[in-house]
């Protein structure tokens, strides 16, 4: 990859699902540091440890599967309910929001073309610091693109 950037066919270098240990031996060794990291990020896998390190090194955090795929039932979430009550916007946009607010890119993935345009209905409100620390404290390294299921590997145990 750095080779393509020396060559200048590609601008920055990305990776995918590094964890702080993963970054640390990879940052020992490159000559072209990551620009973003793509990890799976919502309510109940916030990574706050990860983003800690990644702002630190200036490397961008985009998380996937903010809403955790319907797998984690986190649009149930009372708390989360609680919140989008109180800005009278949906769960996901309030999800948007907080992770918009730590920084975070997003790329929430639907095929329902009202729902895109709705996703994007999070620039007219601010979440307040208690509202992110109460969607931080439902962390609890819940997974729902957890590869073992269909590489059989133990990738983030």
């Amino acid at each position: 990859m750095e080779k393509l950037v020396e060559l200048g066919l590609v601008k920055s270098i990305g990776v995918s699902n590094f964890n702080v240990q993963n970054l640390i031996d990879l940052l020992t060794f490159a000559k072209i540091k990551p620009v973003v990291n793509q990890v799976e990020i919502h309510p109940y896998l916030t990574q706050l440890k990860l983003q800690e390190f990644c702002d630190k090194h200036d490397i961008l955090l985009t998380a996937y599967s903010p809403l955790g795929q319907g797998k984690c039932n986190i649009l149930n979430n009372e708390i989360l309910k609680s919140i989008a009550n109180k800005y009278n916007k949906p769960i996901a946009n309030v999800i948007f929001k907080w992770l918009n607010q730590r920084g975070i890119a997003t790329i929430p993935k639907s095929g329902n073309h009202s729902r895109i345009i709705e996703n994007f209905n999070i620039f007219d409100f601010q979440l307040s610091n208690d509202d992110i620390e109460k969607i931080n404290s439902l962390n609890s390294n819940i997974r729902a693109c957890c590869p073992i299921g269909f590489w059989d590997i133990p990738l983030f145990d």
